[in-house]
């Protein structure tokens, strides 16, 4: 697969294995499908019914193991929901993923103590991240070319105002419940959430590029 490969916008019931239901997952748009788009155009427009299809094509294991790969090692779900987000991550988790993909594939922990100097600014304590190539530089150039497509004319167009070269992608859960945005320019990698710890809804339309993404900024 790559971001021209073209995948059908329609749609999709997948019946659970276990439960016997089945399961239809919607586009957030209401306009309708658009048929056979590319990777780059699902993408862009958060087309929740060709990540179902290409999540079901590569295999949920594919997908998590290159999430954990990239820094995610919170447990995610092994079937189709996993395109759709409904693995909980934490916003360092989250944080420390897309750091991967700004370092071209590079994987490091995240570090909350740099330094410690004592008043005369004598260095106690020091240290340094230890990034190893988790992600062949390959994916992480064209996931990166990816969200930037998001950025320029996709769910996160607002991120423009900063005027200068950035990624990124949106995420609203089902219900309104939480509202992210994550993403990087070529200095800086943040990500902002919005939500109750009790997972209530935060409200009608508050979308990742409503709530969180002006916080990003």
């Amino acid at each position: 697969y790559t971001p021209i490969t073209r995948v059908n916008d329609a749609p999709v019931q997948v019946r659970d294995p276990y439960t016997g239901k089945a399961w239809e997952p919607k586009n957030f748009e209401k306009a309708g499908f658009d048929g056979a788009i590319t990777l780059r155009q699902a993408l862009t427009r958060s087309k929740n019914t060709v990540s179902v299809r290409l999540i079901e094509a590569v295999g949920p294991d594919a997908g998590i193991a290159l999430a954990s790969r990239a820094g995610i090692h919170g447990a995610l779900p092994q079937n189709l929901t996993l395109a759709l987000g409904t693995g909980e991550v934490s916003a360092l988790e989250l944080c420390n993923a897309y750091t991967t993909l700004a370092d071209q594939g590079r994987q490091a922990d995240p570090l909350l103590v740099v330094r410690v100097a004592d008043a005369s600014g004598k260095v106690l304590e020091e240290h340094r991240a230890a990034p190893e190539q988790a992600l062949s530089p390959a994916v992480a150039f064209l996931t990166t070319s990816l969200m930037r497509s998001v950025v320029e004319e996709g769910t996160a167009t607002q991120v423009q105002e900063l005027e200068r070269p950035a990624a990124g992608k949106t995420g609203t859960a089902n219900e309104y419940r939480d509202a992210w945005f994550a993403g990087y320019t070529t200095h800086l990698v943040a990500t902002a959430w919005v939500g109750f710890d009790d997972h209530q809804p935060i409200g009608p339309g508050e979308t990742g590029g409503r709530a969180a993404l002006p916080l990003w900024l």
